[in-house]
């Protein structure tokens, strides 16, 4: 009987396991109790006299019907069955450990069914409180340890390898005081397995915390470009309504202009046409046009957000086929760093934004001139003005490594009051 609510706290331990950590449910209940019943005439005929192999044949069942209980496809199962295993295998060692030292502090003989049923039980009401937790809102808490988990694996990776290697100093040191050579050889194996699987978790970690932050960068720069992008289309609207309502208003203003050039008044009709110009190069300022989608969704962004009082200028075809997250990389730093800087400007002081993109025959070059808020003796002054400089700052390094990995040059100039960023990308290159 014992063995029998040993394998259903089982069953239910692994069905919330699959719950806590994969956020799954179980299914095809019918497969438990099918397994049940199997397990049950093991039992019940006394096929099988050791404890020991009785506990294994359950392991074994329960695995087998977690298995076909789980809800992902079948590609998937094995591996999630495996970590469900060695997690909660882990967690039923750790808690048997400490049955042992309560067995040994008390000196009292406790049977090992009984052991298998308490470490099962307690485990089970581990499980039962993370459930309950998850359920009642602790999937928030639980983005946010994985969100401190991931940027702080490479200190979890080396606490972990010190425990590992204190546990294997630890075996080395008994092998030393072991007569038995199959011991000695056995540790020896177990020492230098470990070792190397500590060295491999550490390049595995290094890895991992790579390609998590390069997928945190994308889905940052992802984020941003659809803001961009959405701006950008809103803009190209407004730009085209405006542009529509000049063309409707046209025949009026030519008819005006006829008018005032057959009754001779010149000064009047300059001071209209120079009204119509006014009024096409609002429109134009609307939607800046570079001939890149990318640097158009950024540039008329970033410009977006400047106010009346800088004077913008944009000159030059952007033709160039490149990789649009190193575009994305270079231009949208140094046109940010370039805007952030004229905000900075107070009063109503006038400032200038210049952008111009020319292409030659072995490169293509971007130019970005922006007027400074403040007198600047050198270069290397012009740092982050954001008091987090551990997280800003560093634009400049990241437009500098794309810029030679695609072999090109960055140069940066400071002359007088204003700051200009030259970017030479190799055409051959791009």
């Amino acid at each position: 009987m014992v063995w029998m609510v040993l394998y259903i706290i089982e069953v239910i331990k692994y069905s919330m396991a699959y719950y806590v950590c994969f956020n799954r449910n179980v299914k095809n209940f019918w497969v438990a109790l099918l397994g049940g019943v199997t397990y049950f005439f093991v039992v019940i005929l006394n096929i099988l006299s050791n404890i020991s192999l009785i506990h294994i044949i359950m392991s074994f069942t329960v695995l087998g019907v977690t298995f076909f209980m789980m809800e992902e496809s079948w590609k998937k199962r094995p591996v999630q069955l495996l970590i469900l295993f060695f997690i909660l295998s882990s967690l039923e060692e750790s808690i048997n450990i400490l049955v042992e030292i309560f067995k040994i502090s008390t000196d009292n003989e406790i049977s090992l069914v009984v052991e298998y049923l308490i470490t099962s039980v307690l485990n089970l009401l581990l499980f039962c409180l993370l459930t309950l937790w998850k359920k009642r809102g602790g999937r928030k808490q639980m983005v946010r340890l994985k969100i401190f988990f991931g940027k702080n694996i490479l200190i979890f990776t080396l606490l972990m390898s010190i425990g590992m290697l204190f546990t294997v100093a630890g075996l080395n040191y008994a092998r030393s005081y072991a007569n038995n050579i199959g011991f000695q050889i056995m540790a020896l194996a177990v020492c230098a397995i470990s070792y190397i699987s500590i060295c491999l978790l550490g390049i595995f970690t290094i890895y991992i915390k790579q390609t998590s932050d390069k997928t945190e960068q994308l889905m940052q720069n992802e984020i941003l470009l659809k803001d961009m992008q959405r701006h950008y289309y809103d803009a190209l609207l407004e730009r085209e309504e405006d542009t529509r309502k000049y063309r409707h208003d046209m025949m009026n203003h030519l008819m005006l202009l006829n008018n005032l050039a057959e009754d001779g008044e010149w000064s009047s009709l300059k001071e209209y046409l120079a009204k119509l110009q006014g009024e096409m190069e609002c429109i134009h300022k609307k939607c800046y046009v570079t001939g890149n989608k990318m640097l158009d969704i950024l540039t008329n962004y970033y410009i977006s957000l400047l106010p009346e009082t800088v004077s913008v200028k944009v000159s030059g075809r952007a033709t160039i086929v490149i990789d649009e997250m190193r575009l994305c990389t270079i231009y949208s730093n140094l046109l940010q760093n370039a805007v952030e800087e004229l905000l900075r400007i107070q009063g109503d002081k006038a400032s200038l934004l210049e952008i111009s993109f020319q292409k030659g025959e072995k490169f293509f070059r971007i130019v970005i001139k922006n007027s400074l808020s403040e007198q600047q003796t050198d270069v290397a002054e012009l740092e982050t003005k954001k008091t987090d400089k551990r997280n800003h700052g560093i634009g400049l390094q990241n437009v500098r490594r794309a810029v030679e990995t695609i072999g090109g040059r960055l140069e940066i100039k400071k002359k007088n009051d204003y700051f200009e960023a030259v970017v030479d990308l190799s055409v051959d290159n791009c």
